[in-house]
């Protein structure tokens, strides 16, 4: 920015946390309100401060991380005056999109997704991530036949199951190019779901079924249920992809049903001095996305003084707009591996 700092994409705009929790009758309006007034976004990186530590019975003695949160550097509120929330740069977010930091869905290998069940556990590797990962894949590929989940309760540790299993299914792959990924498959590897002497507790395609599909829990979810995060809790669908939402007004949000059966027209104007640029609505995608990121794009990657061919498979692109984006990018590598499939790999 003008003072040197890094951009950022982290927003938080009229985002209503705990949504989901005041429709469902885990708090009442009131903690709604208060809620959200309180939590604002981040401050300035110039107004931040170090993490900060407190000693017990003299300096080096019983240290205490008090502030491990970054506490002092959020901005918070409350009832009489909400918090500021926190804007995303939107050169920053498209820099990511471009840059491929945010996966779109689409990708053209095969995946067997390995986690300890941590949902127990102050730990940020939790199951949503797998879910996320495949409902993108679903909407961009129209499937995620080539991801698998695989789920363990700790101690046991089930790489090494996982390495044996994507060396076959990649050893079929190279044996016969002419058929698809999954088509390449073995026909023994399904999402699964193991207990902590390793034994397997459930597998086949429906395992994972559960809320973030909207369908009937199956049976590995019902034996490592997943938790959401904040962003699901407010709205958002389980592909955590909006990284600015398009927001509504207040009445706007009201008058469509967004708070369900609950009478939310007494904070009508509490909400919209918290939000006074309105409340997300998740349904309409992520604000900030680049309008002409294309599915099936291929961008060109040198390495090693090589170059993959460049191709825009899209009939409703206009002629300009295909030859600016497959105009080669040179992007560096140390290193190169055969993991990179040539253009022409089918994914179904």
């Amino acid at each position: 920015d003008a003072k040197g700092y890094g951009q950022s994409i982290w927003d938080n705009v009229g985002v209503q946390y705990g949504l989901h929790s005041l429709l469902e009758g885990k708090i009442t309006p009131d903690e709604f309100i208060r809620l959200n007034a309180s939590i604002g976004g981040w401050k300035s990186p110039e107004e931040m401060e170090q993490e900060r530590y407190w000693f017990l019975l003299g300096d080096g003695l019983f240290p205490l991380r008090v502030s491990v949160w970054s506490h002092q550097n959020m901005r918070l509120g409350s009832l009489e005056k909400p918090a500021k929330r926190s804007s995303g740069s939107v050169d920053a977010i498209e820099g990511a999109y471009r840059s491929g930091h945010v996966f779109l869905g689409k990708l053209g290998i095969p995946i067997i997704d390995v986690r300890h069940y941590l949902e127990d556990d102050l730990d940020m590797h939790h199951l949503i991530a797998s879910f996320s990962v495949r409902k993108r894949m679903q909407r961009e590929q129209g499937h995620a036949d080539n991801q698998l989940i695989w789920v363990s309760k700790k101690p046991h540790n089930p790489e090494p199951d996982a390495f044996l299993a994507i060396d076959e299914w990649m050893q079929n792959i190279k044996d016969n190019p002419d058929l698809s990924i999954v088509a390449n498959k073995p026909s023994s590897l399904t999402d699964r779901c193991i207990d902590k002497e390793g034994k397997t507790v459930a597998s086949g395609d429906t395992v994972w079924d559960g809320h973030w599909n909207n369908r009937p829990s199956g049976d590995c979810t019902e034996v490592y249920p997943g938790f959401g995060v904040t962003r699901s809790l407010a709205g958002a669908d389980v592909a955590g992809d909006v990284l600015s939402c398009h927001r509504q007004p207040v009445a706007y949000a009201m008058s469509r049903g967004l708070y369900g059966d609950i009478d939310m027209s007494a904070y009508s104007e509490q909400l919209e001095r918290i939000f006074p640029d309105g409340v997300c609505d998740f349904t309409l995608g992520d604000a900030a996305r680049p309008l002409n990121l294309l599915p099936g794009q291929q961008v060109a990657v040198k390495s090693k003084g090589k170059s993959t061919s460049s191709s825009i498979n899209n009939d409703n692109v206009p002629e300009e707009t295909k030859a600016a984006i497959a105009a080669p990018i040179e992007v560096s590598f140390d290193t190169v591996n055969d993991a990179v499939l040539p253009s022409q790999t089918k994914l179904n």
